[in-house]
């Protein structure tokens, strides 16, 4: 086992919603048919609290237009143990194992869809969801954080 794959200690300490726009003049619900899910992710860490951010973004689209545009940062503290392995202070730089970059993106992702439900609920848009994905196929590698 190498020191990326040992079980990491950590928690969830922060959510912030980023971005959240709904544009309802951008929807038409007569090209219901015609709808475009955009997803990016992004990782960062900051070393002076041992945290890692997994922040996705995602935007529903129709005809090239965005009509709901959501970013979330989750912020999970490291434990001092894990961080010593993931940390490498001469270089600066953090490697999160895959499997676990891929778990914290899963639960980032599972994040979003929450924030999405709470913000369009009691809205037409509220029938908008983030479908089920398989981060892992996405994450093939270590992820090294520069």
């Amino acid at each position: 086992m190498t020191e990326t794959q040992l079980p990491v200690s950590f928690q969830l300490a922060d959510i912030q919603t980023e971005q959240f726009a709904l544009i309802e003049a951008a929807y038409k619900e007569t090209e219901a048919e015609h709808i475009k899910l955009n997803s990016s992710f992004r990782f960062g860490f900051n070393e002076s609290d041992k945290s890692i951010l997994a922040s996705p973004r995602f935007s529903f689209e129709q005809k090239e237009n965005s009509f709901i545009i959501l970013e979330v940062a989750c912020i999970y503290t490291i434990a001092d143990e894990s961080w010593r392995h993931m940390f490498n202070a001469k270089e600066h730089t953090v490697t999160l194992s895959k499997a676990f970059a891929a778990h914290i993106a899963a639960l980032s992702i599972g994040t979003v869809r929450g924030v999405l439900h709470a913000k369009t609920e009691q809205t037409p848009f509220n029938k908008f969801m983030i479908p089920l994905i398989n981060v892992a196929e996405n994450i093939t590698e270590d992820v090294l954080l520069k």
